[in-house]
């Protein structure tokens, strides 16, 4: 990655680099600090009414308590998170935290508020981000394509696999009920890993993923390393390759590699069954895992939409009610996961429209005009045939071999209203 890096992200890497260690299968990364140690006022007390409220929600949703009771419960079975101290020397924050569901519903998540203030400070706010280790999510689809044969899997439970020193952990404290026993008095716990809404655990936790790369290369070759640090988008790795045979060699050796740093793949698809022959049930996505032959398997490759029986990619579009209003309007129109830019000619109709509004000044829910909203409706019923629109993932021809020549060709054009690109292959 060769991403320019700020003084004070350079200082970031350097103390990791210079800190880090694996203890117990795990490697440890320290939090980088603004100053050491942080100046952090006392956050008990706000914590203590954000419990409170969650406390009263839980009690309203039964449901709801017995998912986040499994899920906080999880945090201690799995060694993520500890009983704390009663009087740390250090410094010490609590950290509010809250359930958050993923975009199917599907799947429940505590998440910690480090965004939480108090006296106008935050935990991120004491915090270095770190650097941008990321891929861009461009780069990662787009070599997704160039191969016949395609996975997909991700780090399982990414964040919490990179273990925070001990001498730090009192900054992430956070209350919880014993056993999630509501009528107890709250204890005080600590994370030992870095956790899901800190502004750096993104950085910590992919350099942990290239450091086992970097550390056990020589055990299990470069392909497998190069796959960690080129086809990785955080914690989802999309990759094509040639053959099976290639690909089969490939997941093993990456399997073991990332296994070295104490990360576990999972939600393991291809559009090659034999691939997964080796893969344990529980490893593979959903739709693997009830995929009977002849089934029509379909994958969100970072969100974009991927048939897997014709390896196809498409887009899957789920509009909810919006007000005729530029707010609403603006809305809809975030929902189109474009990332390809490959229907940027259909989203441009509805940009179009709201720039329109907002060179007239019109307000944010202000109700639209009957022209106005004639035109949004027309682009809606447009939007319904979107998932219509399929496009061949590989974009190598089947007759053309590995060593075959290629050359771009690009095309661009304007209007007084807009401007475009189209590359071929």
């Amino acid at each position: 990655n060769t991403k320019a890096m700020s003084i004070v992200d350079k200082g970031v890497e350097a103390l990791w680099k210079k800190e880090v260690r694996c203890v117990g299968g795990h490697y440890v990364l320290p939090l980088p600090f603004k100053h050491s140690p942080p100046h952090l006022p006392d956050s008990i007390e706000m914590a203590g009414k954000r419990l409170e409220h969650l406390r009263r929600r839980l009690q309203k949703e039964p449901t709801l308590k017995t998912q986040y009771v499994e899920a906080m419960n999880s945090l201690l079975e799995n060694g993520y998170a500890e009983p704390a101290a009663p009087r740390p020397d250090g410094p010490v924050w609590h950290i509010p935290h809250h359930p958050v569901f993923g975009a199917n519903k599907d799947k429940l998540r505590a998440v910690f508020d480090c965004a939480a203030k108090v006296r106008g400070v935050s935990l991120n706010d004491v915090i270095h981000q770190g650097p941008d280790y990321n891929n861009t999510l461009l780069s990662v689809l787009l070599r997704f394509r160039t191969r016949a044969v395609a996975f997909m899997t991700d780090v399982q439970a990414m964040f919490h696999q990179v273990r925070v020193p001990t001498t730090q952990r009192d900054v992430l404290r956070f209350l919880w009920w014993p056993n999630g026993d509501m009528d107890q008095r709250p204890a005080t716990y600590r994370m030992t890993a870095h956790l899901f809404g800190g502004t750096w655990s993104p950085a910590a936790c992919v350099f942990a993923l290239r450091q086992t790369a970097r550390d056990f290369t020589h055990l299990y070759g470069d392909e497998a390393a190069y796959t960690v640090n080129r086809n990785f988008y955080v914690d989802d790795c999309l990759k094509s390759v040639d053959n099976t045979q290639e690909g089969k060699s490939l997941i093993q050796g990456l399997r073991h590699l990332v296994s070295k740093g104490g990360f576990h793949l999972s939600k393991w698809t291809s559009n090659a069954p034999e691939l997964l022959a080796d893969i344990p049930l529980q490893d593979r996505s959903k739709a693997q895992k009830g995929a009977v032959p002849g089934s029509h398997l379909e994958e969100h490759a970072l969100g974009v939409h991927w048939n897997v029986c014709t390896d196809r990619l498409g887009y899957a579009v789920r509009v909810p009610e919006r007000p005729a209003t530029k707010r609403g309007l603006l809305s809809t129109l975030s929902s189109v996961f474009d990332p390809l830019g490959l229907v940027s000619p259909f989203v441009l109709h509805a940009r179009l429209i709201v720039q329109d509004l907002c060179r007239a000044g019109v307000g944010w829910d202000d109700t639209l005009s009957p022209e106005v909203i004639t035109r949004r409706n027309k682009w809606l019923r447009a939007l319904d045939s979107l998932p219509d629109v399929v496009y061949e993932r590989c974009f190598r021809p089947s007759w053309a071999s590995a060593e075959s020549t290629h050359t771009l060709h690009h095309f661009s054009d304007a209007s007084q209203l807009a401007y475009g690109v189209a590359s071929y292959l």
